[in-house]
């Protein structure tokens, strides 16, 4: 029998924050995601998600939304304290991490935005491919392990130019990396953990 606590809202939104720190000062923020060398590693299941063999991450599947920016740091959160996990939303290094197919978003390719971007990075490079012709289900451009319709933008908890107004959002219908204003957006979510 699992014990559940009800944090108030204010506690809920620190714990973000800082399980957000956590993963900037471990270094896995800052870590580069290369594409799988291994093509005969296979995704896996874990802590109520699903691993990505080529970055350790596991991911929330399926997604949710679309909500709005701070309803998305909450369910992840939410999901955290419920299931006894470490649930928070990505990165836009990691979202990014899941684009296949689109070589000027994917990790390494030519949009520079990573988790410390301003406005000014936005390049043409960042608008991605054409819409819904990546190599995964329906077109989308992410691992066909994935599943789901891709449909919309993602939030990720990278703020742009310092502010706490604006963050990164990556669509999979184009393999786009862009941002969005957080108060007037709905947007889905696929909150991440850490492998330990």
């Amino acid at each position: 029998m699992r014990c559940r606590v009800a944090l108030p809202l204010v506690c809920q939104r620190a714990l973000a924050v800082v399980s957000t720190l956590l993963v900037f000062f471990s270094g896995n923020a800052c870590r580069h995601v290369s594409p799988l060398e291994d093509e005969e590693a296979r995704w896996e299941e874990c802590a109520g998600g699903i691993r990505d063999p080529a970055t350790g991450l596991c991911w929330q599947d399926p997604p949710a939304g679309p909500m709005s920016w701070w309803d998305a740091s909450d369910y992840c959160l939410q999901q955290d304290i419920e299931e006894l996990k470490f649930w928070r939303l990505p990165l836009v290094e990691e979202l990014r991490s899941l684009i296949r197919g689109c070589g000027a978003t994917e990790p390494g390719g030519d949009c520079p935005i990573d988790n410390f971007g301003s406005s000014a990075d936005l390049t043409d490079a960042c608008s991605g491919c054409a819409g819904l012709e990546g190599p995964g289900p329906a077109g989308c451009y992410w691992p066909e392990e994935l599943g789901e319709a891709c449909e919309g933008w993602y939030w990720t908890n990278s703020n742009l130019d310092g502010t706490s107004m604006h963050v990164w959002v990556v669509s999979y219908e184009s393999a786009t990396v862009d941002y969005l204003y957080k108060i007037q957006h709905e947007s889905n979510v696929r909150c991440v953990q850490d492998s330990f």
